[in-house]
């Protein structure tokens, strides 16, 4: 049995989402400001998606379920294997 951290993004339509895309979390400065260099702190799998829709029918947003990437043993936390 696997527990696979699972996240919800949002984003907006001109992004273009698609199945199996992945996304990277960084980390942030206290202003909310990408650090410089950047600092990945999770990449996720988009695993699927659904669009929000206007008034008039054209997608605005989309809803994206994803799961977590583990990319080293390190990432499962200490004495713990993928």
């Amino acid at each position: 049995r696997f527990n696979l951290p699972a996240m919800t993004l949002y984003c907006e339509y001109f992004l273009d989402p698609k199945r199996q895309d992945i996304v990277v979390e960084i980390e942030h400065d206290l202003e909310g400001l990408p650090i410089s260099p950047p600092v990945r702190l999770a990449k996720y799998r988009i695993t699927d998606l659904v669009g929000f829709r206007s008034d008039n029918g054209r997608v605005e947003f989309f809803k994206l379920l994803c799961s977590r990437i583990y990319t080293s043993s390190y990432e499962y936390g200490e004495g713990v294997t993928p």
